[in-house]
């Protein structure tokens, strides 16, 4: 992907934040009424529910012999997952400005974060279980 591109996606990425700041302040109440941690409950809800849609995907795919069905089943199980991702993201933007967080602030933060990550010790992939989290290793753990 180019700059100009990679440029009109973050762009969109911030005005759907702002969108939705504006909208959950007009809807739910301001940060001095509601803070993160309304949203952060609720993303708890919609992580579970966002796994479920991808078990659910897995099974399809898994599952399925080809036919027209299978295809619309698929297709439908991949929208829901889509849509329960987009959830979290919404409920993550929330969250973070009712922390105070501009659009810069979180990706600022998340970019630190990635360093940090990046500059950690992970153990290898393989053979471990892929529906768990891969934790970083930490000191007086064995690789």
């Amino acid at each position: 992907m180019d700059w100009f591109e990679q440029l009109k996606e973050a762009n969109a990425m911030h005005a759907l934040f702002d969108e939705q700041r504006d909208w959950s302040y007009a809807t739910f109440g301001p940060p001095s009424f509601k803070g993160p941690l309304g949203p952060l409950d609720h993303l708890a809800k919609e992580v579970k529910e966002a796994a479920a849609a991808a078990a659910l995907l897995r099974s399809r795919i898994a599952n399925a012999t080809g036919t027209a069905t299978d295809r619309v089943n698929i297709a439908r199980a991949e929208l829901d997952l889509h849509e329960e991702l987009a959830d979290c993201l919404i409920l993550m933007f929330d969250a973070a400005h009712r922390a105070g967080l501009t659009f810069a602030d979180l990706a600022d933060a998340a970019a630190h974060k990635l360093a940090t990550n990046k500059a950690r010790t992970w153990p290898a992939w393989q053979g471990t279980d892929p529906d768990k989290a891969i934790e970083h290793l930490r000191a007086g753990d064995e690789q």
